[in-house]
């Protein structure tokens, strides 16, 4: 691929990451986000710890079980769509993540990373069903990109 378009894409992804980033860290307004921070001490990290879901499935029993369909969609399938892009744009602007082991390796410390900042930031909570769903998502992205690519490869040999 051309260097330009490698940046592109490269740049897209950035963006997209920070995009990410936002959403999740400041799911309120600014002034909450902003109010949070400006309160953060260690004894609020220290609960955020204590109330983290560290039992796979916990979260997304919930949200089966609820009869929201609002909280339910956004917060199950919100999870998995929010990633499908990470997984459609980190093999295209990265090509050592092509391979599904790289792929997934980067994508767990990216999602965890997310996660684990939430704890110490204040801004969210830590919930390990997050993690699976979003990991999910972008392998969702990753396989559609892999069936894009193929797709292409077939027309070309038309």
């Amino acid at each position: 691929m051309k260097k330009m378009n490698r940046f592109k894409i490269r740049s897209i992804f950035f963006l997209y990451c920070m995009v990410i980033v936002f959403i999740i860290l400041m799911k309120g307004s600014l002034e909450f986000t902003i109010e949070t921070l400006k309160n953060w001490n260690l004894t609020a990290v220290l609960s955020g710890i204590e109330s983290a879901n560290l039992l796979p499935f916990q979260t997304i029993q919930l949200y089966a079980e609820t009869s929201n369909r609002i909280l339910r969609f956004s917060n199950v399938y919100g999870n998995i769509g929010i990633f499908i892009p990470f997984g459609l744009l980190l093999p295209y602007a990265y090509e050592k993540t092509v391979k599904f082991g790289t792929f997934l390796s980067y994508t767990v410390i990216a999602v965890a990373g997310i996660e684990v900042s939430q704890v110490f930031s204040t801004l969210g909570i830590f919930d390990v069903d997050d993690i699976l769903l979003n990991c999910f998502g972008a392998v969702l992205g990753y396989f559609i990109y892999h069936l894009c690519f193929l797709w292409v490869k077939l027309q070309r040999n038309k």
